[in-house]
C-alpha cells in the first residue's frame, strides 16, 4: 500500500508516494500498553520466513534491535 504525502513527486503523475516504513520512521511507541519505548529508525531486513523487520532504537536501554512490522503498527505510539 502506498500513501500520498511529503517526498519527491513522481515525474509521471506529479504526486508524492511514500510507504507506510517512511511514515514509521521518527516514531516512537511502546512496546504493548505499558512496555518501554522505543524509536524506530529505519532499515528493513527479513526474517527467514519472510516476516519483514524494522530497526528500532530501545530508549530506556540504549539498544538497536530488528522488530517485526506487523507489532511496530499494532504498538501504540508514545505520548
Amino acid at each position: 500500500m502506498t500513501i500520498v504525502g511529503i517526498s519527491t513527486p513522481s515525474a509521471a503523475t506529479g504526486r508524492v508516494i511514500i510507504t507506510k516504513r517512511e511514515i514509521l520512521v521518527g516514531t516512537v511507541r511502546r512496546i504493548g500498553r505499558n512496555g518501554p519505548p522505543y524509536e524506530v529508525f529505519g532499515g528493513v531486513s527479513e526474517t527467514g520466513d519472510g516476516k519483514k523487520q524494522m530497526r528500532i532504537h530501545m530508549i530506556e536501554s540504549d539498544e538497536d534491535l530488528d522488530y517485526p512490522i506487523e507489532d511496530i503498527l499494532r504498538d501504540p505510539l508514545d505520548d
